[in-house]
């Protein structure tokens, strides 16, 4: 049995993964592949993401058929990973919420898989009328603080914003427009580290004055209320994305990406709980992703190998010019 710290760069942390609702064939092989290789599922905290329904609230919501979200959710919880459902629509109403009959049956799987399975799925959320009504009604599920409370309220950082969020939740977690003071937070915060997850990284920017509106298309879409081309292509508007497609870097000022320093920092200091971002990335960007911060740099071959072995390179899909930069904090290759 290999140990986790010959794979892993930080074999302590709990890595909250994008991999619910999003590429699940590489998914499940990618967790299985480690797991077998350490013999454990320890590595993971849970995994995230957005079905497509009126409670979404996240930047983007895969639609698959009601059937494959739980037989996915069942799939991810017989392994002894929780799922947590990005369920963080901040203008659904409680008879919206309670007419929602595809939200209702996904929470209900996930809160009886909480008793046959012996995990802690969860539910992101950024609505109190949502936050109270999931309380009540679903006692098993964790209750995690979304993002975008603190994005909505774009304030610089501030412990009391965070600080009053800990009774009420079981975990918050800290904005990425926060990742500018991490050495802040990191320690005015470390007493109660294991309350926090951290977005390691996010192609949103700091300051960036569009993120709001970014989410009130998303949380209006899940709704059905937003049904031009116009509304659909908000994307199009969006900084990093132009930054992106024109091959540019983005300026350090306003990046939100953690350095391996700051992530060796905030580790030291008990925070273990990291969560990437990237589901909405094709699935070679996703893998960027998920082998950057995890893995130790020998490893990434071998599970590139691996993961290989059974698809056609053909399909390999090319990453942008400059999302290495984007999404690893690791030496970009030479030339």
């Amino acid at each position: 049995m290999v140990k986790k710290e010959d794979i892993f760069q930080f074999p302590e942390a709990k890595w909250v993964l994008p991999f619910f609702a999003c590429h699940k064939d590489f998914c499940f092989r990618y967790v299985d592949l480690l797991a077998k290789t350490i013999g454990d599922y320890s590595f993971v905290k849970c995994v995230y993401g957005s079905p497509a329904c009126k409670m979404n609230g996240g930047l983007l919501a895969r639609e698959i058929n009601e059937d494959e979200y739980l037989t996915e959710i069942d799939e991810w919880n017989k392994r002894g990973i929780p799922v947590w459902v990005t369920f963080s629509n901040y203008h659904i109403t409680l008879r919206e919420a309670a007419q929602d009959e595809q939200s209702q049956r996904i929470l209900e799987r996930l809160n009886m898989n909480g008793d046959t399975f012996g995990v802690e799925n969860g539910v992101i959320l950024a609505n109190d009328t949502l936050y109270k009504f999931i309380k009540h009604t679903y006692p098993n599920l964790r209750l995690i603080a979304s993002v975008i409370r603190q994005t909505l309220l774009d304030h610089p950082y501030n412990k009391k914003d965070y600080q009053s969020l800990e009774d009420k939740y079981d975990i918050i977690c800290i904005s990425h427009h926060h990742n500018n003071k991490v050495m802040e937070w990191a320690e005015e915060l470390k007493d109660s580290a294991d309350k926090y997850e951290i977005m390691m990284n996010v192609h949103c920017l700091h300051g960036c004055s569009f993120v709001k509106r970014c989410y009130e298309w998303q949380c209006r879409k899940s709704l059905g209320l937003e049904k031009t081309s116009e509304d659909m292509e908000i994307f199009k508007y969006c900084p990093v994305i132009r930054h992106i497609e024109d091959d540019l870097l983005v300026p350090q000022e306003i990046y939100t990406v953690l350095t391996y320093e700051e992530t060796k920092h905030i580790i030291d200091k008990g925070f273990y709980n990291l969560k990437l971002a990237g589901r909405h990335l094709n699935l070679e960007a996703l893998k960027v992703v998920a082998y950057g911060w995890m893995l130790n740099p020998n490893y990434r071959d071998i599970v590139e190998r691996v993961l290989y072995e059974k698809h056609n390179k053909n399909d390999r899909k090319i990453i942008p010019g400059n999302l290495y930069f984007e999404t690893n904090w690791t030496e970009k290759p030479k030339e």
